[in-house]
């Protein structure tokens, strides 16, 4: 006599006598083959095969696998149809779709959050077939786990062992209720996971196969759910290949998922032999601030083969002395969207034998943080508020529509330049440009300026800025051009648009007493390599002597110069380095203004 049928006419999905999903017979991956309904067995919510449950239990391949959850409970969903319905008005709404109008008692929401009226995007809405509905008539709070796309990784903060959750690990993959140290799905404590399932979930994610010979192998990305996820002990994302490889780690939010690491050392540690690292939508913390960093990166690979893109990250308590972020040897860094108060926010090292670039926008910190970057051939900041240290040299470094920004440039660059930005580091007193090196090129175009524009802390040394172009410039705090930089030496120097009042004193200014009585101010209002110009105030001068006085010019003419204007009644000539006044032997007091024009 034949094995009796177990098939259910009423619910889809339950032919002859195997478990149907997707129109094909699901097999167990342990021992591979078809399952019957009747070798079906549910433990904790999960799908088990019969003949395996016995050894390591053999799931359901899970990616064919449906998984309902209802209060501890576990049941087959067979047959459910993929609708395409974006979010449901109200939890009564009814809709009208494929011949039928169903409530929202007849959907059900794949993935780890269920809010039926307001589902993440991407999630899709499961019809249930009217048998399948009546099968499940009187179960209440349903809500379908689905791994039809096995290939992400999904970590829940919640779970059985914290007293978070019905069901292991909230229905992901990892979480609490991980066992410590497994590299597979499905294992369960104790002892339990010291990471809340991230060290396993990256143990996991290095399993994938999945190989181009560019990149190396694709691991699979892993999605943190919402919550605390506590790492009592620092994570380390390994690669097992000698190839390269590309991880991604995503959270649900900035402000939704956040990591906590109160120990030392790196938090997050990933494998020098990575190719590319994607990691966005979290928040790191170190509460006791005794980390190193939070996430650490030195990469072995080098050239153009390293690529890291960080954005939408948020950290509310940093390191106290060391690096939010490190990174090292990468060749392409985008960094976007940054919030956080760590004295040091980023460390960003390019390769330094080859061409590397840095992209850094929109980072909001805190007043007195800083970043250090350095061997890069182009770095692009926009947005930011902080101090930018370059500590290695850099060919092109930009920053644009910055807030309370300065540089500190402890290493050679080729060209700088600072435009729509305010610069006032060190609450406004500067200094903003600390030169210590020496320096091609620097533009400063329609910025404002709070304290001392330039200044130089490694005296006595002697430092050069070949050509010094300032464009358009306002301060709000006048202090003085240089402080404390008289070892700084400008080659050439260009002016335009300065507003009045703007330093009490420039490299093109002087002031100087007449022989008798009086003063001779010297302003190059323009300075550049084509054209200088000149305006000379003279007020109350007095030379009752028979010498002439001559006063030399702050910054030198370079070929010619010419008297345009003067309305002192003085008798005055010039050279290419200076005036010289003629004596009017007299007590007589002359006023007026000079101007002098030339190349």
């Amino acid at each position: 006599m034949g094995e009796p049928d177990v098939r259910d006419p009423r619910i889809k999905g339950f032919s002859e006598r195997y478990f149907m999903i997707n129109g094909k017979a699901a097999r167990c991956e342990n021992c591979h083959k078809k399952i019957k309904v009747s070798e079906v067995k549910i433990i904790n919510g999960l799908i088990y095969h019969g003949e395996c449950i016995n050894n390591t239990q053999g799931n359901v391949n899970t990616e064919k696998r449906d998984v309902l959850k209802t209060m501890g409970i576990g049941a087959i969903i067979a047959g459910a149809s993929v609708l395409g319905i974006d979010r449901l008005a109200s939890a009564s709404t009814t809709i009208s779709r494929a011949g039928g109008t169903y409530n929202q008692g007849q959907f059900v929401l794949p993935g780890l959050f269920s809010d039926p009226v307001n589902p993440l995007p991407g999630q899709v809405w499961y019809r249930m077939d009217a048998g399948v509905t009546a099968f499940f008539d009187g179960i209440q709070g349903r809500t379908i786990y689905s791994n039809r796309n096995n290939n992400v990784i999904t970590v829940s903060s919640r779970g059985i062992s914290n007293g978070l959750s019905k069901v292991y690990n909230d229905g992901a993959d990892f979480g609490p209720d991980t066992l410590l140290g497994t590299s597979s799905k499905g294992q369960y404590g104790p002892p339990y996971t010291q990471t809340t399932g991230i060290q396993e979930a990256f143990n996991y994610s290095a399993t994938s196969t999945i190989y181009y010979s560019v990149e190396g192998h694709y691991f699979y990305p892993i999605k943190l759910g919402m919550g605390l996820f506590y790492l009592n002990e620092p994570v380390t994302f390994k690669n097992p290949y000698s190839s390269g490889s590309v991880i991604t780690i995503e959270g649900s939010g900035q402000w939704s998922t956040d990591i906590i690491y109160s120990g030392t050392g790196n938090a997050i540690t990933i494998d020098p032999n990575t190719t590319a690292i994607t990691i966005r939508n979290l928040s790191i913390d170190n509460p006791t601030g005794t980390a190193n960093s939070m996430i650490y990166w030195s990469s072995s690979i080098g050239g153009t083969g390293s690529s890291l893109v960080v954005e939408n990250i948020n950290n509310g308590d940093g390191p106290s002395s060391g690096y939010l972020m490190y990174f090292n040897n990468i060749a392409l860094t985008v960094i976007k969207n940054i919030n956080t108060p760590s004295a040091h926010a980023f460390y960003i090292n390019g390769y330094a034998s080859g061409s590397s670039y840095l992209y850094l926008q929109g980072q909001g910190v805190w007043s007195g943080t800083s970043s250090t970057i350095g061997n890069l051939s182009l770095a692009e900041i926009s947005g930011v508020n902080q101090q930018i240290v370059v500590n290695n040299p850099i060919q092109t470094l930009k920053l644009s529509s910055c807030y309370a920004t300065g540089v500190e440039l402890n290493a050679p660059i080729d060209s700088l330049l600072i435009d729509n930005s305010v610069l006032g580091i060190n609450g406004g007193n500067g200094p903003n440009l600390i030169v210590n090196a020496n320096i091609n090129y620097i533009k400063l175009l329609s910025n404002t300026i709070s304290g001392s524009l330039i200044s130089s802390t490694n005296s006595p040394t002697q430092n050069t800025i070949n050509y010094l172009c300032i464009d358009g410039l306002k301060n709000t705090y006048i202090v003085s051009y240089f402080n404390n930089a008289s070892n700084v030496k400008i080659d050439a120097i260009e002016l335009k648009n300065i507003a009045p009042g703007t330093f009490s004193s420039l490299p093109t200014q002087s002031s100087t007493n007449g022989t008798t009585a009086g003063t001779v101010s010297m302003d190059a209002v323009e300075y550049r390599t084509e054209y200088k110009k000149y305006v000379i105030t003279f007020s109350g001068y007095e030379n009752d002597t028979t010498t002439n006085q001559t006063i030399n010019y702050p910054l030198p003419f370079t070929t010619s110069a010419v008297i345009s204007a003067n309305n002192t009644g003085l008798t005055i000539s010039t050279t290419t380095t200076g005036i010289t006044i003629t004596t009017p032997d007299s007590t007589t007091t002359y006023s007026g203004i000079v101007i002098i024009e030339g190349i």
